[in-house]
């Protein structure tokens, strides 16, 4: 992300099924300051457009071709590839934008939510008081994580608890 000279508050869309290269570039656009931009990965060219167009990401990771109507972002293949860091530092603070959480377009134009550091915390506290900690269970990853449930009951309630989650990587 540093070599696309990607910066604080800067917008990198993700285009791709649930994997442990979604996981990586989600986390190093946060590690960056930057704004995570999920897409539904089987979303048809016209939702991807309305979606890039509305949020406009200097940066889209996909492995899918897009025919972009009208703003264009730099692209890069969902491979990923770079050195790892042992000094972690997060660059950002609570309340400050982590995501745009867009709907699937299935009931029309997609509509994207504003998701902020605080929300994603707040969130995982609500559903560990809830259901409390689940920290020797395993679980199957079902949903996109460009869905804010699959987002947060499933990737990031999983990682906060340090508990084993499967993802089905069946094309």
């Amino acid at each position: 992300l540093k070599d696309a000279k990607i910066d604080a508050g800067d917008r990198v869309a993700y285009s791709g099924k649930n994997s442990a290269n979604w996981l990586a570039w989600n986390l190093a656009t946060y590690l960056v300051g930057g704004t995570w931009v999920p897409l539904y990965d089987n979303q048809p060219n016209t939702y991807v457009n309305s979606i890039i167009n509305d949020c406009t990401p200097k940066l889209l990771i996909t492995d899918n071709n897009v025919n972009f109507t009208q703003y264009k972002p730099q692209v890069l293949s969902t491979y990923l590839e770079g050195n790892e860091s042992e000094n972690i530092i997060l660059p950002y603070t609570d309340n400050e934008l982590a995501a745009l959480i867009y709907t699937s377009g299935t009931t029309g134009k997609p509509k994207g939510a504003k998701i902020s550091h605080v929300n994603i915390l707040s969130n995982l506290e609500a559903i560990e008081n809830t259901f409390h900690s689940f920290k020797s269970s395993r679980s199957l990853a079902v949903l996109p994580w460009a869905h804010i449930y699959g987002l947060n009951c499933e990737l990031y309630y999983n990682l906060f608890n340090n508990t084993t989650t499967f993802v089905n990587t069946d094309k």
